[in-house]
């Protein structure tokens, strides 16, 4: 299961109207990632104080790909 799939299960489940399926929310969940593709600066921030970057790679580069990355999966 994608992470596109599990988060529009989340979302069905969650919300008060079960009028649809969990394949009905893909497009809310595609819309949420693309409105979230940028990182915040707090975000960005946030990234290089924990030091889990590669040091040739920024935080907004790392975010932006796996954004991308589940886009893409589906």
């Amino acid at each position: 299961m994608t992470p596109i799939e599990r988060a529009a299960r989340a979302m069905a489940d969650n919300l008060e109207s079960h009028e649809l399926n969990w394949e009905g929310y893909v497009h809310c969940v595609r819309a949420t990632l693309s409105a979230i593709h940028e990182p915040s600066e707090a975000m960005v921030k946030a990234g290089w104080d924990s030091e889990c970057i590669i040091p040739s790679q920024s935080p907004e580069g790392a975010w932006t790909a796996m954004i991308d990355a589940m886009l893409e999966e589906g």
